[in-house]
């Protein structure tokens, strides 16, 4: 159909439908002045299609935008997510280590203790058995001492026995005297009522 063709069935369609002469116009697009579709006309049922697919295909972009923002929201809330889940679980290792660390520490100090107890019990028993050992040779130097102060008493005064009268003189050395007490080995001296003497720590005289 030619253009000329064409345009007289657009004027031909427009009158009998009524329209205005300048809607049937070859420039005519179906739309009204008020900017709808004219679905009177084949044009205007075009555009309200084209329209509506417009609408639709702008609504699917927004709708698709719309997901793929939710998309990118749900990306970065699942993101976060995971740098929080990875930030406690360093946490948790860092204070496991860090407990760990503290056993460890606190073990030693108590294991150190313990050494420091049993040198410390090691050294005090070592201390004792040599205070007692010191004792028994300071007990053994003195009985030895206190035995050979007897036997030269003993002996002496056995002697003098036999060679002295048994009264003697006033204050002539007889002996030393042997006991358990602390006099054990005092000298002892002839009275002069004729008995025997030793003197005191006090200088006092003690008789026999």
């Amino acid at each position: 159909m030619t253009k000329t063709k064409e345009a007289s069935e657009r004027t031909k369609i427009g009158k009998e439908l009524g329209m205005p002469k300048d809607e049937y116009k070859a420039k005519y697009t179906g739309m009204k002045k008020d900017g709808t579709p004219d679905l009177r006309t084949e044009l205007g049922v075009k555009a309200l299609d084209q329209q509506t697919s417009r609408f639709l295909e702008k609504e699917e972009k927004a709708e698709e935008q719309r997901r793929q923002e939710q998309q990118l929201r749900q990306d970065e809330e699942e993101h976060r997510r995971r740098e929080q889940e990875e930030k406690r679980r360093h946490e948790e290792q860092r204070r496991q280590e860090q407990q760990r660390r503290q056993d460890e520490e606190e073990h030693r100090r108590r294991q150190e203790e313990l050494r420091r107890r049993e040198q410390e019990e090691k050294r005090r028993q070592e201390e004792q058995r040599r205070q007692q050992l010191l004792f028994e040779e300071q007990r053994r130097e003195e009985q030895q001492r206190r035995e050979e102060q007897r036997r030269r008493a003993e002996s002496m005064f056995s002697q003098q026995s036999f060679s002295q009268p048994s009264f003697g003189f006033p204050g002539t050395h007889v002996g030393f005297h042997s006991s358990t007490g602390s006099a054990n080995g005092r000298e002892l001296f002839m009275g002069p009522r004729g008995g025997v003497y030793h003197f005191s720590r006090n200088g006092n005289r003690v008789y026999h």
